[in-house]
């Protein structure tokens, strides 16, 4: 009975290409309580999103095959409501020009590499909070 009541928060969906960063969230969000879902990169996520109906996507810009601004448009032609978290290193500047893009996009929350596990957190609940849904 007690594993009931332990319900996972939000099914999330992280896509990065960076294998190690990408454990990484899982990590910190898995003991958030949350379960999540990895891709490797914009193909792979599209594919994962399609097939499992998350809550959220935390989502790299800069990946190759199919980046994460066409990766977030994408996302919200298909499903408006889904909260987004967008990431990004790629230099000070064109970082910050790819989360404002993002954001126009229509992520909820942008968060600039490298951040804190706290900070991933938080903004995963900011997002999750926003009221898309």
């Amino acid at each position: 009975m007690a594993e009931d009541q332990e319900a996972t928060i939000a099914k999330l969906l992280v896509i990065d290409d960076d294998a190690a960063l990408r454990r990484m969230m899982k990590s910190v969000l898995t003991r958030a309580g949350h379960e999540v879902i990895e891709a490797t990169d914009g193909v792979d996520g599209m594919a994962k999103f399609r097939a499992e109906a998350p809550d959220l996507i935390v989502s790299d810009i800069m990946m190759p095959h199919r980046d994460g601004i066409e990766t977030i448009q994408t996302i919200r032609d298909i499903n408006a409501a889904v909260a987004v978290v967008a990431i990004s290193g790629g230099g000070l500047r064109a970082g910050e020009l790819y989360l404002s893009i993002a954001k126009e996009l229509g992520a909820d929350v942008v968060l600039q590499k490298p951040f804190r596990a706290a900070e991933l957190a938080k903004a995963v609940e900011t997002a999750l909070g926003s009221g898309r849904g």
